[in-house]
């Protein structure tokens, strides 16, 4: 097996200049070999790092064209120890409501020999936990995989190669060894999600007491009670259908609607983008949430009204544009600067904090979005009171930080990464409508590619003009001083870069 290097993945990018392609690729020379180029043609250099001096940005994209990620666990953790004392409780209030995160849920389960057995073990799972706590209602609710999907980029790094889809046609079927090769693929897991729901009408009285499960399959939900020890009640719950392809929207909609029937209700989750909305939705929804998450020693439930009475209702508004501008499964990081830092930025600020809470407000950006975020990214790298990011990238350069990645995104790719944080927010903000009208997110920082949605990094070419040339010569014997040498004849001084030997055209 021939492994990949670092140069098969990078990305290259290909533009025309004077009637002949010039090809880039992402590696982790090109930025100083354009910096080398540029002292040489006497270029400003303030105005060459307008430009992102590579095929990608290097602060928001990994050299693959893979969004740049960050741990996302840090911010739970930072937000938790916001409440004095904890707002971890020993006990769940009797009687309430479970709204588990259904692929989560099926992620930490060991499979069983079979695809009904694995059904059976999932249901058991829940009917225990419920028990245990009194609960009436259970909720299970899932993802939908869609082909085309801003989370594309995220599903392709989880991916694992040689997935395949796998049809489900019987209880009694095998569930295939390469599990995580199975559940890699989006479509496997749509099937999968669909097979719970209809081995459920078949199994589920007998596996559930006095305890109503309700089921989102696809973009449709149903209730499932107990009639009798064989027979149940089957019940269209059509204010959960929904066109919501994500479980962490999709949850606080079953919030919403358990809030009719429970004054307590657990959301059941790993994943901190579900803990942000949580505190954001708390109050519209109407119920006492609380936030249960975390594996082994450190499982534990945590009371979301607490921490949102400590931060206050601007703030969590505000976390969810935070969220996702600070790198979400769908938007990239920025590298070298964590979720804490930029949580303590913000709250340093009631302006910052005026900030993230309009964005998401409407898909479209509003340009007066741009500056004050701007602002903030360059106090997020230690430039507080410097508004632009073309001049903290030339400070930050002639300051000696020279390193690509160190340095933030340039404007024009920084305005792209808005837009994309922008939209995301906007989907998260209409978590509790079922129906959201959500536009195309192409020209909202997106852009096709086949059957896939991938980032536009950036509108502007990756460098001035006269870099993208790239000249360099071969030129050994004649010294550079006749017209063979390309450099002269681009009326150019040869670079560092070039061939040349004795060269008298500098």
């Amino acid at each position: 097996m021939k492994l990949k290097t670092f140069k098969d993945v990078s990305t290259t990018w290909v533009t025309k200049h004077k009637g002949r392609e010039i090809a880039l690729k992402a590696d982790c020379d090109l930025f100083a070999r354009l910096i080398v180029i540029g002292m040489s043609r006497k270029i400003n250099m303030s105005e060459m790092l307008t430009y992102s001096l590579g095929p990608l940005p290097a602060a928001l994209a990994y050299f693959d064209g893979s969004i740049m990620k960050t741990n996302k666990a840090k911010l739970l953790h930072f937000l938790e120890g916001a409440a004095h004392p904890p707002a971890t409780v020993d006990s769940i209030p009797r009687g309430s409501t479970w709204v588990w995160d259904g692929m989560a849920l099926v992620q930490t389960m060991k499979p069983q020999p079979t695809f009904g057995m694995f059904a059976d073990s999932i249901l058991r799972m829940m009917v225990s936990v419920a028990t245990a706590t009194s609960s009436k209602v259970v909720h299970f609710v899932p993802d939908t995989y869609r082909t085309v999907s801003i989370k594309n980029a995220e599903r392709d790094r989880r991916a694992v190669k040689g997935s395949q889809v796998l049809k489900i046609y019987a209880e009694d079927q095998k569930i295939p060894k390469q599990w995580s090769q199975f559940l890699a693929c989006g479509e496997n897991k749509d099937n999968l999600l669909e097979f719970f729901y209809t081995r459920w009408c078949k199994s589920a009285g007998y596996l559930m007491e006095d305890l109503t499960i309700i089921v989102g399959h696809g973009g449709e939900c149903h209730a499932l009670k107990k009639i009798t020890h064989k027979n149940l009640e089957i019940t269209p719950i059509h204010n959960l259908y929904t066109t919501q392809e994500e479980a962490d929207t999709r949850l606080f909609l079953h919030c919403k609607h358990a809030a009719d029937y429970s004054s307590h209700i657990v959301v059941s989750s790993p994943d901190t983008d579900v803990f942000i909305l949580a505190l954001a939705l708390s109050q519209e929804i109407g119920a006492h949430l609380y936030f249960h998450t975390g594996t082994g020693l450190q499982t534990r439930t945590i009371e979301v009204q607490r921490i949102h009475q400590e931060l206050g209702s601007a703030v969590c508004d505000a976390l969810i544009g935070l969220h996702c501008f600070t790198g979400c499964d769908s938007v990239s990081s920025l590298y070298g600067v964590g979720k804490v830092k930029a949580v303590k930025t913000l709250l340093s600020s009631t302006e910052h904090c005026h900030t993230f809470q309009q964005m998401g407000k409407c898909f479209d950006v509003n340009p007066h979005l741009y500056e004050p975020v701007e602002a903030f990214t360059c106090e997020l790298y230690n430039l507080k009171g410097m508004k632009s990011v073309n001049l903290a990238r030339w400070h930050m350069f002639k300051s000696g930080k020279s390193a690509e990645r160190s340095l933030p995104p340039n404007q024009d790719s920084l305005q792209q990464h808005i837009q994309r944080a922008n939209y995301q927010a906007a989907i998260y903000r209409r978590s509790l409508q079922a129906r959201p009208e959500i536009p195309s997110p192409v020209e909202h920082g997106w852009r096709r590619e086949g059957d896939s949605l991938v980032p536009q990094w950036m509108t502007l070419p990756p460098a001035p003009k006269s870099i993208l040339e790239l000249v360099h010569c071969q030129c050994k014997s004649l010294q550079c001083v006749k017209g063979n040498c390309t450099c002269r004849r681009h009326s150019m001084p040869c670079t560092d870069l070039c061939n040349c030997k004795n060269c008298e055209n500098v």
